[in-house]
């Protein structure tokens, strides 16, 4: 074998050993530098990556905060100025940071940037500390914010420039990398598999920094689209781009339906000249400037529905933005007080009393028509005259003076007094109240008047006509008596007795002997009355039974009585007789001898006082119905007030808000309080009220009664102690109207203490039969009351010192109706105090005895009902049958509250045609409803097949207990008076779902 020996080099020249090395050093060298140049090149790409994104972050925060500081001076808006300032500063820091740090910006653009920024800060701080900054200082923010965000917008494309190429050279650079490595040996492969890993990781980055962007965008879209508020944008072609939740359910319609803002415009807005106005305004552009400011406008809504909405508009950069408030209910809700107020003033008017009005100079505010017209005057012209300018002087100081004394004794007070007509003296009976405010202080008098001239003297002429009457029956009886003493049979003979005397066979009934004034009573001479008998000119006793109907008289000897006679000419003659039986004697036969008197004038005066009493019970038939009817008037109204108030309590609401809301709901309990006292008092009076007897147990009244009141005696610090140590707990009576009367006294004992403490105690004074009596007492350690106001205490509308409860409230009616209920209870009242130290007021009522306590029921606990509801019943459909929209609306939001399905009906016939199409969960019925009454209906209903136990519940503002009963006999399960709390709709639901359906 032939052994091969390497040739040596010649001198100077590189091996290919060395070559090879060399160009695998150079190849690697080169790869090298090209891979430390790319992943150089990669960072910068990254690092400029996340510097655009953050700039792209601060411009939507920048946006954000301009929206919130724009919208913050609107109506109905949640945006508040002081955040959208904060955003701001912080928005304008963060893009100075990025001017200095953006690659690939040039200086002037840099420069400019500052400049602009400097600007923006300087104008926010001026609007910023401006409490109500003027139109022109918003639109010189809107100019600032319009050039800083262009100078932004070209930040951001000098950013994105400097990206493309940082990835363009990166990419070029990848290339070379690959092609090295294809060119390289093996031992590159592993530097080239660790540059791509690294490059994958870069796109991973890149791929986390865009997600990153897109859910900023994201979150700024959701911000937009979840805005209470109806927000759209549109570009400067006029197509609408955005267009949020809140605004499609204002208008009905949908992105993409209405593609332009023209478009928009005339399908919404009525009035065609608006329409061009308003196109004109949206579609400008006006380098940040306003396009217009916040005005209402009627809008037709998709469907032909109808709304009121407050409209703002304004232009972002390129970019117009709209933002719509739908004020409908509130305009309703205006609506409706309005026309309260007007029904007020009608019933004003028509009252045939006399109203005024004067402020606390006695000028006259205002007066109804029948005051103006007893002038011949309008309540318009009479306004804002005084009593000089209709009365004659003396008149006038004397009303004055009355005026100012019931203003400043600040009680009610009623007196006759002379007023003058067209010269005319005349007398009215006056009532005059004085006007409090809520501050405690008097700020005017209402006076009511009513004309008793005429009913003066028909009293007067009466009274007279009752004292001659008197005189003169006490003198014909004296009269008589005397000469039936004194005088034989032939002695009433006498023609001139001055009274009518009859002698009567008391066999055939035919006159022996009449006088003169007996005949002309009746019309007849005397002789022709001798040819006739008393069934003649009596038909009480007729001829064919005379000896019959006279029998009783003559086994007693005498009677009196008053009967009617019949004159010659017919005419009817009302008599007083006074009869006597003489027995024959041998002397002279037997005969009935009567003395006639003629009582037309006495039966007349009757007549009239029948007449009288009837116009006073038809008076106070009518007052009750008057009360009546404006109990349910005004209760409408208020539970559309109150419930209305009571759905904006369930919505977020600032502090000042919440004030608001909180005294509107106080007037209007109060309100309620005072019909509620009129109306108990109506009905005590008019012998209409009733008490309704069951079983109860005392300490659960009681403990009951101290848990009302628990939150007020906290507040103050007053606790409230129960001592029935002593009396029986089962009773039978009127729980209701016993708990009415603790609760007054509870009310009034907390209502005067300010320190101390207030006991409830029940004590068992007497045991009779089946029946206790049973005196409950409230002690509290108040403001006690004055010795000479005692007597006055339960007289209606008494207070104790007007110039110390005007500082508290209240009616004057509470203790009165008190009274009147423990009466009725076959109790009593008192209160006993002493000033300075507090007061005991206490009742007595007669109660029977209940069952063992074994048998109570714990009653069912109502704490979360609406969570109860929501959770056992949601789903469930349910009736309303109610025909006042602003109730409709109410009753139904809170029944969807608790997971309801609502159905609205605004008749009876609507519910009863409902009712037999679905067999329905429960159903609510208003009383008074148009073509068929909510009690028709349920009568209807009950009939229809599968609703015999379905719970049907009154819900309506008749408020007597003879409506209570009304609803009951018709079928329905129990009564929800109007203004009703959403407490008590949903305790009464879920008190009736949760009975099972036997």
């Amino acid at each position: 074998m032939t052994e091969h020996r390497p040739i040596p080099s010649r001198s100077g020249r590189i091996s290919s050993g060395q070559l090879l090395i060399l160009s695998l050093s150079l190849a690697l060298s080169i790869i090298g530098m090209v891979s430390w140049l790319h992943f150089s090149q990669r960072q910068a790409y990254q690092s400029a990556s996340s510097q655009l994104q953050e700039l792209r972050q601060t411009r939507i925060d920048l946006a954000r905060g301009f929206l919130a500081i724009s919208l913050a001076g609107g109506t109905d808006t949640p945006f508040r100025r002081e955040d959208g300032v904060a955003l701001l500063r912080q928005s304008i820091e963060d893009f100075e940071r990025s001017s200095h740090v953006m690659p690939g910006l040039l200086p002037d653009d840099a420069a400019a940037f500052q400049q602009s920024a400097d600007v923006f800060r300087r104008q926010l701080d001026v609007w910023r500390q401006t409490p109500a900054p003027s139109h022109q200082d918003l639109v010189a923010l809107r100019i600032a914010f319009a050039d800083l965000d262009r100078l932004a917008q070209r930040l951001d494309l000098a950013g994105e420039d400097h990206i493309g190429a940082l990835q363009a050279r990166n990419d070029r650079a990848y290339e070379i990398i690959l092609g090295g490595a294809l060119a390289s040996l093996a031992v590159l492969t592993g530097i080239l598999f660790a540059l791509v890993r690294k490059e994958g990781r870069a796109r991973d980055e890149q791929r986390r920094l865009d997600l990153a962007c897109r859910d900023s965008e994201a979150r700024f879209r959701n911000l937009f689209d979840q805005a209470p508020v109806g927000l759209s944008t549109s570009g400067a072609d006029g197509r609408i781009t955005l267009m949020n939740a809140a605004f499609e359910e204002i208008f009905g319609y949908r992105r993409g339906e209405l593609a332009t803002v023209s478009e928009w415009s005339r399908a919404v807005l009525t009035v065609p000249d608006q329409q061009a106005d308003d196109v004109e305004s949206l579609g400008r552009r006006s380098d940040g400037v306003a396009g217009g400011t916040e005005q209402e406008q009627v809008v037709t809504c998709k469907g032909g529905v109808t709304k009121t909405v407050l409209m703002r508009r304004m232009h972002l950069g390129e970019s117009s933005l709209l933002a719509v408030v739908d004020i409908t209910a509130r305009k309703r809700a205006e609506e409706a007080l309005s026309e309260s107020g007007q029904r007020y003033r009608r019933l004003l008017d028509n009252l045939p009393q006399m109203v005024w009005q004067k402020d606390i100079r006695s000028i006259y505010v205002t007066c109804n028509q029948a005051y103006a017209q007893a002038f011949g005057l309008t309540p318009a012209f009479i306004t804002g005259k005084t009593d000089d300018d209709l009365y004659p002087r003396d008149l006038a100081d004397r009303y004055r003076a009355d005026d100012q004394r019931v203003m400043f004794e600040g009680v009610i007070s009623s007196f006759d007094e002379p007023w003058s007509r067209h010269g005319e003296e005349r007398c009215v009976h006056t009532t005059k109240v004085p006007l409090i405010s809520e501050a405690g202080k008097v700020y005017g008098i209402l006076g009511i008047a009513e004309d008793i001239t005429e009913r003066k003297r028909i009293d007067s002429e009466l009274e007279k006509y009752r004292h001659h009457l008197e005189e003169l029956v006490s003198e014909k009886t004296a009269g008589l008596i005397k000469a039936n003493r004194q005088l034989a049979d032939t002695q009433f003979a006498m023609d001139e007795a001055g009274i009518g005397i009859h002698w009567v066979d008391p066999v055939t009934g035919r006159f022996l002997y009449v006088n003169r004034h007996a005949a002309n009573m009746t019309g007849y001479k005397v002789d022709e009355m001798l040819r006739l008998g008393v069934p003649d000119i009596n038909p009480d006793f007729p001829s064919s039974s005379f000896v019959q109907a006279t029998e009783a008289f003559r086994r007693q000897k005498q009677a009196h009585f008053e009967t009617t006679l019949r004159s010659k000419d017919g005419r009817p003659v009302p008599v007083d007789i006074a009869l006597y039986y003489l027995e024959e004697t041998p002397q002279s036969p037997a005969r009935f001898i009567t003395f006639l008197t003629d009582i037309s004038s006495r039966k007349q005066a009757q007549q009239a006082l029948r007449q009288a009493k009837e116009a006073a019970e038809a008076a106070n038939v009518a007052k009750t119905a008057f009360l009546a009817n404006m109990s349910h008037e005004i209760r409408t109204p208020l539970n559309g007030v109150l419930g209305m108030a009571g759905l904006l309590r369930r919505t977020p609401l600032d502090h000042r808000q919440n004030e608001l809301l909180s005294k509107i709901e106080i007037s209007g309990r109060h309100l309620l309080d005072v019909i509620n006292d009129v109306l108990d008092i109506s009905k005590i009076e008019s012998g209409k009220f009733e008490l309704y007897y069951n079983n109860f147990f005392l300490s659960d009244v009681l403990r009951e009664i101290s848990d009302l009141f628990i939150d007020k005696s906290n507040e103050k610090n007053i606790p409230i102690m129960v001592d029935i140590s002593d009396t029986p707990d089962s009773l039978i009576g009127d729980r209701t109207r016993l708990v009415q009367i603790i609760v007054n006294y509870m009310g009034n004992a907390l209502k005067f203490t300010d320190k101390g403490h207030i006991t409830l105690r029940s004590r068992l004074i007497e045991e009779t039969g089946n029946q206790y009596l049973i005196r409950f007492e409230v002690e509290d350690t108040g403001i006690g009351i004055a010795p000479e106001a005692l007597p006055f205490l339960f007289a209606k509308f008494e207070q104790a010192d007007n110039s110390v409860t005007r500082r508290y409230g209240g009616t004057g009616l509470g203790l009165a109706i008190t009274k009147k209920l423990a009466l009725l209870m076959g109790g009593g009242v008192g209160v006993e105090s002493v000033p300075g130290k507090g007061s005991l007021f206490w009742f007595t009522a007669r109660l029977g005895k209940g069952g063992d306590k074994a048998d109570r029921i714990r009653p069912v606990s109502y704490a979360s009902a609406e969570q109860e509801l929501l959770q056992r019943y949601k789903g469930g459909r349910i009736l309303l049958a109610e025909d006042e929209p602003i109730n409709q609306e109410i009753t139904r939001m809170l029944l969807e509250s608790a997971g309801f399905v609502v159905d609205v009906a605004a008749d009876g016939r609507q519910a009863l045609t409902r009712a037999a199409e679905v067999p329905y969960t429960a159903i609510l019925m208003d009383m008074q409803m148009p073509l068929m009454g909510g009690v028709e209906a349920t009568c209807a209903i009950r009939a229809l097949p599968g609703h015999i136990r379905t719970p049907i519940l009154a819900m309506t503002a008749n408020a007597f207990s003879e409506d209570r009963q009304r609803c009951l006999d018709a079928g329905m399960n129990d009564f929800i008076a109007k203004p009703f709390t959403p407490d008590q709709l949903f305790e009464t639901l879920l008190k009736w779902l949760s009975v099972p359906r036997v």
